[in-house]
């Protein structure tokens, strides 16, 4: 097992509990036990509780796992009785179909992420633009107030973007880049997170009846409901071809 997985692997660690943090659950391999469990198993579980006090359990999967099988991964997620977040990290992005098999655990809600996305932690990379969740207010400010603008007309970013995934960032959420340029000094841009699919949600800068501004949260908040089936799957290209 490389010396890129064990590195990736405490990657993981510092995404977890630095950026997303999440209280760790488990106690870290060396690097010689790892590579032997990652050997055995081919996978690696790594156990936190969010903010909400709910279990997340992530999978560090080896690049020819057994469990990138469509089938032979439902028989892992089996085994997980309670309410549960789960994140499956893998060489290559998995598929519409094993999204859609997944969506069966309706006590699960699964994301899938990819190896390279932890090569490196992201956000500490020299250089590496400064990416930032913007609050609902500001939204709603910078909307109405500074740009005029709807929030469909707003530059797009992927949710599968790195830095997005290294924030938490979510389908619908605005996020605020700040790029430094020896000429131009620091510049602020604004982008709005939309699946890979590149639809997303719009949103009344208006004044509204509460009714209204009630029934827009609820269809926001269902976005991210289902962001998890949305967010990491390819083109409908890719999907065809591959099947």
């Amino acid at each position: 097992m490389s010396t890129i997985q064990f590195n990736q692997y405490k990657n993981l660690n510092e995404f977890a509990t630095t950026w997303r943090g999440y209280t760790s659950n488990f106690t870290m391999l060396d690097e010689d036990a790892f590579r032997k469990q990652m050997q055995s198993n081919q996978y690696i579980r790594m156990d936190y509780i969010n903010k909400f006090e709910k279990p997340v359990q992530i999978y560090l999967l080896t690049p020819n796992s057994k469990y990138n099988n469509n089938q032979v991964l439902k028989q892992l997620l089996v085994k997980i009785k309670d309410p549960t977040d789960v994140i499956l990290v893998t060489e290559q992005p998995l598929k519409k179909y094993t999204y859609d098999n997944i969506n069966t655990f309706k006590h699960l809600r699964v994301k899938g992420y990819l190896h390279r996305n932890f090569d490196v932690i992201m956000p500490n990379v020299p250089l590496a633009y400064r990416h930032r969740i913007m609050s609902k207010s500001e939204v709603l400010n910078l909307l109405n107030n500074e740009l005029r603008c709807s929030l469909i007309n707003l530059p797009k970013i992927l949710s599968d973007d790195v830095q997005i995934i290294w924030i938490a960032a979510e389908v619908c959420d605005v996020v605020e880049i700040r790029a430094l340029s020896d000429i131009m000094g620091e510049s602020i841009r604004y982008h709005v997170v939309v699946p890979r699919s590149g639809r997303v949600i719009s949103f009344r800068q208006d004044p509204i009846e509460e009714k209204k501004e009630e029934e827009e949260e609820l269809e926001i908040e269902d976005v991210h409901d289902n962001a998890s089936v949305i967010d990491d799957t390819i083109s409908d290209t890719e999907e065809i071809a591959d099947e």
